[in-house]
């Protein structure tokens, strides 16, 4: 007599290996496996040990001290600087590296850590696209998502995207997954939504905006208001619920009310203060250090975020014009190139591994008049080169107009080093490498061709597909509500970074929904072209309705209960 356990397994294997026989099944598998082998051949390639004092670096410090014990802290004291999220995780894994038999090698542990995540996150674009339009549009955008450049780049960079992306995309799956029906509301799925949603506020707050979408979106499933508030308000209460603990730490540690963290007064005086340029920078009228001097390091965090909200908001009505022009340099350097996560696993320049073949450069009219001098010592200092030399060359180079001038043909990379942390004025450490240059254009073209067919994509999410093919207006079902909320999480995740500063990275969630839009796009255009209507890619995109069949019988199963005179789908009276 077979046993109950072993029963179940033989039922298990059996279904795997019933679904494996399915052709998108296989073509999933492809993916998976080609997305991998690209990740993992990249953090071999280019995980290493963060340098400088760059967010990588503190992440990395962070985790190991969260993993020997001294909690979420600095020498100085307890910290809420960063989102504890990605922090806590390295500090989960480390730990776990150190008690286990795994290899001690924590750059490696993180880089596997992140590759896998990756891996998971290509496999919940495919369900999220398929769930939203067809099974080709979901073996599309996985196949966009493997491939991209950027987020394999991030895989071997101590970041948090590749954290942030996994959460997300869990979170959106598992409510998308949920039977949208008013009046019968899947809790489950809803609360573990809920849940999820709150562990990725706690590495990345931005996924909270999520909780104004889900109201909208409801609606147009024929929720009512009250409906749609009420289970909104349950996936508020236990997000809440998760991001509690956090917040009550901070009470005890920090002694004041923080939610998540206290960096937010600083990224938004970073893009409201007089003299801000739209990008990063850490001027002093943001950073006084003598307006904190003497303070603990909890008040010191916790009084300069405050400070520095009011400050920006300040900036923002009394410059209202101002604040404009800088929204459009925030949008303009948010979207000027996709290579960001290359700059992070080279610590940003302090770790110019990637075939380094740098050179010393200073532009000569851009050394200040009134600098001249100190700024030829400190070159002099880190090199053989001398004040008199450079101030000879430098003068002439002005005479004659010269833009750029080399005074250093090679420079070794700890030289490279000490220059760029000097932060000298008009003095460059130029980096030749031509296989940096290929990654970099690599990654930036295929951005450009995702963010245009992307963005064509968009009307994919408002429009329906007839019985003939033809496209028209959704209407107000479960799938068009789908639709949307997915569009107003890529649209939030898109848009709202602009209230800070301009910076490639803030972009980066919106990559993936971008890639779905850009699937679709690109599925629709070639099922329309005559002669490959009956193509393989299509005959998959038929396979499955759009919306889905689970969708039609949703909608199918409503109306029958409303012809039975069940509840109406809307309360409001």
């Amino acid at each position: 007599m077979v046993s109950e356990p072993r029963r179940g397994l033989a039922e298990a294997w059996r279904r795997v290996g019933a679904a494996w026989q399915q052709p998108e099944s296989r073509w999933l598998g492809a993916i998976l496996v080609l997305a991998a082998a690209l990740r993992i051949a990249w953090v071999l390639y280019a995980s290493r040990e963060p340098q400088g004092l760059h967010d990588p670096a503190l992440y990395y410090g962070y985790g190991k001290v969260i993993a020997d014990g001294f909690g979420y802290a600095l020498p100085d004291g307890p910290t809420a600087y960063y989102p504890v999220g990605y922090p806590g995780t390295l500090g989960a894994l480390y730990f776990l590296v150190g008690h286990t038999p795994i290899p001690d090698n924590l750059v490696l542990a993180t880089g596997f850590f992140q590759a896998f995540l990756g891996l998971a996150t290509v496999a919940l674009v495919y369900y999220v696209g398929r769930r939203l339009f067809t099974t080709a549009v979901g073996l599309l955008a996985a196949l966009w998502m493997a491939l991209f450049p950027n987020l394999i780049f991030h895989t071997a960079a101590f970041l948090t995207e590749t954290l942030f992306l996994f959460l997300l995309l869990s979170a959106v799956a598992v409510l998308l997954s949920a039977r949208w029906e008013p009046g019968r509301p899947d809790w489950p799925r809803l609360l573990g939504f809920a849940a999820l949603l709150g562990l990725s506020a706690l590495v990345r707050p931005i996924s909270l905006l999520l909780l104004g979408v889900l109201p909208v979106a409801w609606l147009i499933a024929g929720y009512g208001w009250r409906r749609a508030l009420g289970y909104s308000g349950a996936v508020l209460v236990v997000t809440a619920a998760v991001i509690a603990p956090w917040t009550i730490r901070n009470a005890v540690r920090m002694e004041a009310f923080v939610i998540i963290s206290t960096n937010l007064g600083d990224n938004l005086c970073i893009g409201h203060h007089p003299n801000a340029t739209g990008e990063f920078a850490l001027p002093e009228y943001c950073f006084p250090e003598e307006k904190y001097a003497g303070l603990s390091r909890p008040e010191f965090e916790v009084r300069r975020n405050s400070d520095n909200i009011r400050s920006a908001w300040e900036f923002v009505r009394e410059f209202p014009v101002d604040e404009l022009e800088l929204l459009s340099r925030r949008a303009v350097l948010l979207w000027k190139h996709d290579h960001d996560g290359l700059r992070a696993v080279e610590s940003y320049g302090a770790d110019p591994f990637i075939s380094p073949d740098l050179s010393l450069v200073i532009l000569p009219d851009k050394v200040p008049d009134n600098q001249f001098y100190f700024i030829l010592q400190g070159v002099e200092r880190l090199t053989d080169l001398t004040e008199a030399d450079l101030a000879e060359q430098v003068l002439a180079a002005r005479e004659d107009g010269v833009e750029e001038l080399v005074v250093l043909e090679e420079l070794d990379t700890e030289t490279a080093y000490l220059i760029r942390q000097e932060v000298l004025f008009g003095v460059r450490v130029k980096d030749n490498s031509s296989l940096r240059a290929v990654l970099e254009g690599i990654a930036d073209g295929y951005f450009f061709v995702t963010i245009s067919l992307g963005g064509l994509g968009l009307a994919g999410f408002v429009l329906a597909a007839s019985p003939s093919g033809a496209l028209r207006p959704a209407g107000r079902s479960a799938a068009s509500a789908r639709r949307v909320f997915v569009l107003l999480t890529l649209l939030a995740m898109a848009g709202v970074p602009l209230i800070f500063f301009g910076d490639a990275r803030f972009h980066v969630p919106a990559l993936p929904f971008l890639s779905i839009a850009a699937a679709w796009f690109v599925v629709t255009a070639f099922g329309a072209i005559p002669g490959l209507r009956r193509s393989r890619l299509v005959e998959v995109a038929d396979a499955e309705l759009a919306p889905s069949e689970q969708d039609a019988l949703e909608d199918a199963e409503t109306n029958e209960e409303r012809e039975q005179g069940a509840a109406p789908l809307t309360d409001e009276r």
